[in-house]
């Protein structure tokens, strides 16, 4: 079993043997200066170190590079225990941005009320990957996959009819973008939620639901606002006018579309109306699926142990300094 995280640093320590065999050549060349310069003279009037001290340098030298190099591979050994808590519950949330979310036929309007509502769910979520995709007539991807609460609360707040100016609702293809998000590879429960007043101009949110099917997604839908409806009001309160009919826009829920789309692959509906109902039941859904049982799993996990070659090593370097080199060697 191999004990260094970082290989390269035993490669390279490796290599310090041929560097340490390259030492007898250099004192031989120096030998044969000292010769070529006079020989017993040179070594009166030499301050080299004595033999005994270059040796003590030399090896107080390699065994600090021996140390460094050792230290750099990251030594491991022993074993901690650690305990995680790993969910396997992917969550996609897709939330309608349309116009129609701006009725006010439940207070403050469905769209307000629906961000109230998801924002809990986010925080009362826990142990679970959350993705968030807006739409209308055109999906818009908020956020991926992910177990940043903090970072999904800040992307939800740009969810609203400005942020996708083209006008209508296409549910179809809302479903379509949030399947894509999900990893397939991975043997996780996936659930997808629809936050919308189920008003749709697209003709594909049935063959999408069949495609969650497929692919085991589990949709569940929110159903926001009420039978009677609203006026449909733009951005700045300015009443919208049927094109088919010259009248006011009213938005009602359209509960029948919603329920069908969820039973297509054995979810629920849940409907939030004047009485001000929340998600409990939703919440409670949501922790009966069947999670993979390796939550509080022990985990092992070797330590690093390249303090205790680290230390040494600089101890060695910092003492190099100080060591002696010999005195004079006086002719006798």
């Amino acid at each position: 079993m191999n004990i260094f995280a970082n290989t390269w640093g035993v490669y390279i320590l490796a290599l310090l043997p041929l560097l340490l065999l390259m030492l007898p050549f250099r004192a031989a060349s120096r030998i044969k200066r000292r010769e070529k310069w006079g020989g017993d003279l040179m070594d009166n009037y030499s301050f080299a170190s004595r033999r005994r001290f270059r040796l003590l340098k030399l090896a107080c030298m390699a065994a600090a590079l021996s140390c460094v190099f050792l230290a750099f591979a990251r030594p491991q050994w022993g074993e901690v225990e650690r305990k995680a808590a790993v969910s396997d519950l992917d969550m996609i949330i897709l939330f309608d941005v349309s116009r129609s979310m701006n009725v006010e036929d439940i207070s403050p309007s469905r769209l307000e009320r629906g961000k109230m509502e998801v924002k809990s769910l986010i925080e009362r979520t826990e142990g679970c990957r959350i993705g968030l995709v807006a739409f209308s007539s055109l999906p818009l991807i908020l956020s991926p996959l992910t177990d940043d609460k903090g970072a999904l609360e800040l992307l939800f707040e740009i969810a609203d009819p400005k942020l996708i100016p083209a006008l209508g609702t296409d549910l179809g293809k809302g479903l379509e973008e949030a399947l894509r998000l999900f990893p397939y590879d991975e043997d996780r429960a996936r659930v997808l939620i629809v936050f919308s007043d189920g008003e749709d101009m697209g003709a594909t949110a049935f063959k999408a639901a069949g495609a969650a099917q497929n692919l085991q997604v589990k949709i569940f839908c929110v159903g926001l606002g009420t039978p009677e409806g609203g006026i449909v009001r733009n951005e700045k309160g300015e009443t919208i006018v049927d094109p088919a009919t010259m009248q006011d826009g009213v938005s009602k829920l359209d509960t029948a579309k919603l329920l069908q789309i969820s039973k297509v692959t054995d979810g629920r509906y849940f409907e939030i109306g004047k009485e001000g109902q929340t998600l409990g039941e939703l919440r409670a859904e949501l922790s009966r699926i069947k999670k993979r049982e390796y939550a509080t799993k022990q985990r092992e996990k070797r330590e690093d142990k390249f303090a205790f070659f680290a230390a040494p090593a600089l101890m060695l370097l910092f003492a190099l300094p100080f060591l002696p080199f010999g005195r004079k060697e006086e002719k006798q």
